[in-house]
């Protein structure tokens, strides 16, 4: 089988990557891979020599990631919008400390809780204002003085209690 580029044109760091991890490549490219490397004169003290060293490197660079990961943080925007998309930031990000953005995390979890407290506040004040403007509203209605109006409307009008003494 013909690989793109072929196994016999690649650098040998390449071919002992596909022998060291033959788990993502398919079985037929590590054969190749071997064989190249025996033409090339690679032992296999060398292959297991520089699979260590490949290791190591990978191992600082993770622990570098790590460290880069634990200093990241949201930018204020970002905030803002999780702030007002409050059942989507619950809903999102939970896996952040386990990712190691261990800054981003804690910025997460405040960001939840103000604004959990902001429309807890929001939804107390509607309702309480909202009681307390219909009193006021009922109070209001109670004490206004609709003579004026009950003239306009229906004219002149005598208490027919006073009229039914008057015809006697």
């Amino acid at each position: 089988m013909e690989f793109n580029p072929p196994i016999k044109e690649r650098e040998t760091e390449d071919l002992l990557e596909i022998v060291c991890f033959p788990n993502s490549w398919q079985l037929e490219a590590v054969e190749q891979a071997k064989t190249e490397l025996n033409k090339r004169g690679i032992s296999l003290e060398e292959q297991l020599q520089w699979l260590e060293k490949y290791n190591w490197y990978l191992k600082v660079e993770l622990r570098g990631e790590k460290r880069k990961r634990a200093l990241m943080r949201y930018n204020p925007v970002e905030l803002i919008l999780m702030f007002f998309q409050l059942p989507g930031t619950i809903l999102w990000d939970w896996n952040l400390k386990r990712e190691g953005y261990l800054r981003m995390h804690k910025q997460w979890l405040r960001v939840i809780a103000l604004s959990l407290f902001f429309y807890a506040c929001i939804f107390l004040s509607i309702f309480t204002q909202k009681s307390k403007s219909d009193e006021a509203w009922l109070k209001e209605i109670q004490e206004q003085d609709i003579s004026e109006w009950e003239k306009s409307y229906y004219g002149e009008v005598r208490d027919s209690t006073i009229k039914k003494k008057d015809s006697r």
